[in-house]
């Protein structure tokens, strides 16, 4: 069961509540890959690129889903998220964080006295 739930029942508030429920784990699978220590050959090179690893193992997890699903269903799903990943790559800017109240700099006031 999905852990986000679609706003509206249209078809796109389901790829987006999907979509985002992927990427949660996506992002707890590659944060865990990320926290294990390095491991390197004799090159220096990672043993392993991490998408290669996540590659292999959504490979391996999804074969049982490709499965049941016909080939022009998984073309159709991949065109779909590729335009998805396109459109955000291009219209989505993550920018800096503003800080509405800076931390008071307690060491400061306590050299003033105050």
């Amino acid at each position: 069961m999905p852990t986000i739930q679609p706003t509206s029942t249209e078809p796109l508030s389901a790829a987006i509540a999907a979509l985002i429920d992927i990427g949660g784990h996506l992002s707890q699978i590659v944060t865990h890959m990320n926290a294990a220590p390095p491991r390197r050959g004799p090159s220096g090179q990672a043993v392993v690129p991490i998408p290669d690893m996540l590659g292999g193992l959504l490979a391996d997890t999804l074969e049982p889903v490709a499965a049941t699903s016909s080939p022009e269903t998984i073309a159709t799903v991949t065109a779909f998220l590729e335009q998805v990943r396109k459109t955000m790559a291009d219209d989505i800017f993550l920018v800096p964080h503003e800080h509405s109240h800076p931390r008071p700099n307690r060491a400061a006031r306590r050299r003033r006295g105050a």
